[in-house]
């Protein structure tokens, strides 16, 4: 897979979604994380740096795979250079590109490759996925959803991640290290846009929701939120949903040094950059064990000034 053969894909991604920028990939790099396809670093993008980091078994794919990665990996980009909080507080920022984007990417991603199946064309709709949904039928056909080196059913996707998410909160329970929270919620973002796409999502995201234990309260109101981007409310419910769970976090610590926890602690704080790997990881060929998957985080790759989201759509020429 080329530099060039890649911006080909790229370039086809902005006709469809309508994006008018003069952005290309600058790079691929093989050194993506162990168990991640590829992603684009979120620390590395904010310098002005477009490099797409790979894994160097992602060649040996099946192509159908690789597009599927690569869709995914594009919405991320689109998304982070359409994001609206790109003033104010950068955890903002963070927060709202780690709850819409990962829904936006996977629901994306999806869709295209389902839009192939003449079948499921009618039920999918449009390349946002406007169409009337998909029949629970279709969850278990075999042979309709692409992998490395084989094909399966969107049941064996939603179960990988339903098991990630399942085993890394109960890892979480135990060890409250805020990183494997971000990688869990992760996981439910990816449920989430998956099963958006069907006529029986509604039920079957509050089934995700009381199966994983969740307050369905605010995961529901942010289902909710991304499936019509209001903004403001997608950032409101991630932003309860990390108060909650690192409530807990932060007074497990409080007073060791004889100090107590302030009054009003703004743990949202928490999610910046520097608290977890913002790599965006793309499709993962195995089911990486927690204690391996959370160790060595990056805060990015270089050193290199960050420019402000405003100032990076200037450069590239993106257009309100």
């Amino acid at each position: 897979m080329t530099l060039q053969q890649v911006n080909e894909k790229w370039m086809s991604f902005k006709r469809e979604q309508s994006l008018i920028c003069d952005l290309q990939i600058e790079e691929i790099l093989s050194d993506a994380p162990k168990g991640v396809e590829a992603s684009f670093d979120l620390q590395e993008l904010m310098t002005g740096r477009v490099v797409l980091h790979v894994s160097d078994q992602l060649d040996l794919c099946r192509k159908d795979y690789v597009d599927f990665v690569l869709y995914h990996e594009f919405t991320h980009l689109y998304d982070f250079y359409s994001c609206p909080y790109t003033q104010g507080r950068q955890e903002d920022f963070f927060g709202y590109m780690n709850s819409f984007s990962e829904f936006h990417a996977s629901r994306l991603s999806l869709a295209e490759i389902l839009r192939a199946d003449i079948s499921c064309r009618t039920f999918i709709g449009s390349p946002a996925g406007s169409g009337p949904g998909l029949p629970m039928a279709i969850m278990d056909r075999s042979g309709l959803l692409p992998q490395p080196d084989r094909t399966g059913s969107i049941r064996q996707l939603l179960n990988h991640c339903y098991g990630r998410a399942k085993n890394g909160f109960e890892k979480f329970q135990e060890l409250s290290i805020p990183q494997i929270f971000q990688f869990c919620f992760k996981q439910v973002m990816y449920i989430f846009g998956y099963v958006s796409l069907f006529e029986s999502a509604d039920v079957m995201a509050r089934q995700v929701c009381r199966e994983l234990r969740l307050t369905e309260e605010h995961y529901m109101k942010l289902y909710r939120a991304l499936l019509v981007s209001e903004t403001d409310d997608v950032l409101s419910a991630t932003k309860s949903i990390y108060e909650e769970a690192y409530v807990p976090f932060v007074k497990a610590f409080a007073g060791k040094d004889g100090s107590s926890e302030e009054e009003g602690a703004d743990y949202w704080e928490m999610i910046g950059g520097d608290s977890g790997d913002w790599n965006w990881g793309g499709r993962s060929r195995a089911n990486v064990g927690v204690k391996q998957k959370f160790k060595g985080f990056r805060s990015g790759r270089n050193n290199a000034p960050v420019k402000s989201v405003e100032d990076l759509k200037r450069e590239i020429g993106l257009k309100e």
